[in-house]
């Protein structure tokens, strides 16, 4: 039999480098709460903020939005919500102005630099939003793990367009940039939720008692309710309430994480939310559904 001759081409010499570069960027920040577990220090800086007189108070904002307006969306806006975060330290009889409650807000925030040390390990996708392209073209979705300040791992994306020619062109990131926020009513499924449970092996006649109590869809809420009840008309034994620790923090590792939709897709930071994400958030990747599925995921896309 005579053999063809097969043509070999080495692989380096079909690739081309883009010139693309993905480079961190320490003026990149998001804002992440700064509230002592310590309320007695807590209940201390409303104290002094609440001392001033409306002139220091309106300056003192008045410098704070100068220094930081530039590189967070709506900051009044959160200000007054880390306020509302610490209302529940407030004297009963303090009613503050919008000024002073913002001024009160600016306390216990702080600024983190989450790409300052790194940014690597990409991940792509196809964007959802593939229309406005012209033929040949495809939009893409890159995941990106940035390590900042004590080597904390979040991530970060960016979106770019291929052309039919292999031409790739990367959206500039946004000097803005905000983290998520974890929605506090999302719901757990009761089935794979004792799956992961029997994995962790935790079985006892009281904790099993807890998750038979609850619905087959719940939340962190709803679990905490049920368990604060069996408490209180049952004793656990010290295994038991091990158990009922491990159960609330599964629980907890459990979340949906929610963005303002006013921000752009490079604005948006998956921050450490969870017990299990102390020391950071481990690479994505991410997968594109082609079966039947793929329409429910398009309806909840994070990036729509």
């Amino acid at each position: 039999m005579r053999k063809k001759n097969v043509s070999k081409t080495s692989l380096a010499e079909n690739v081309k480098d883009t010139g693309i570069i993905l480079a961190p960027n320490k003026h990149r920040v998001i804002l992440r709460p700064h509230i002592s577990i310590n309320e007695s220090k807590v209940e201390r800086i409303i104290s002094r903020v609440l001392s001033l007189n409306e002139t220091d108070v309106l300056q003192k904002l008045k410098n704070v939005l100068e220094k930081f307006s530039h590189r967070h969306h709506n900051l009044k806006f959160l200000l007054e919500s880390q306020f509302n975060k610490v209302q529940k330290y407030m004297p009963s009889d303090a009613i503050p102005s919008l000024e002073r409650k913002q001024l009160i807000g600016s306390f216990f925030w702080s600024e983190y630099s989450f790409e300052s040390t790194a940014l690597f390990n990409p991940s792509i996708v196809p964007h959802p939003d593939q229309s406005e392209l012209s033929e040949g073209s495809m939009r893409f979705i890159i995941s990106l793990r940035a390590t900042g300040e004590g080597h904390i791992s979040s991530l970060a994306f960016r979106s770019g367009i291929i052309d039919k020619n292999l031409k790739i062109t990367l959206e500039d990131p946004s000097t803005f940039a905000s983290a998520a926020e974890m929605k506090s009513d999302s719901l757990s499924n009761k089935d794979v939720f004792s799956r992961k449970l029997r994995e962790m092996s935790i079985f006892s006649d009281f904790s099993n008692s807890i998750i038979g109590s609850i619905p087959d869809e719940f939340t962190f809420d709803e679990l905490t309710g049920k368990i604060k009840s069996f408490v209180r008309k049952e004793k656990p034994l010290q295994t038991d309430k091990l158990n009922l620790q491990k159960i609330q923090w599964l629980a907890q590792c459990n979340y949906e994480a929610d963005f303002d939709t006013s921000t752009t897709l490079s604005e948006r930071v998956l921050f450490p939310l969870s017990p299990s994400e102390q020391n950071g958030i481990e690479d994505a990747r991410f997968t594109l559904f082609t079966d039947g599925i793929a329409e429910l995921v398009r309806k909840r896309w994070l990036f729509k």
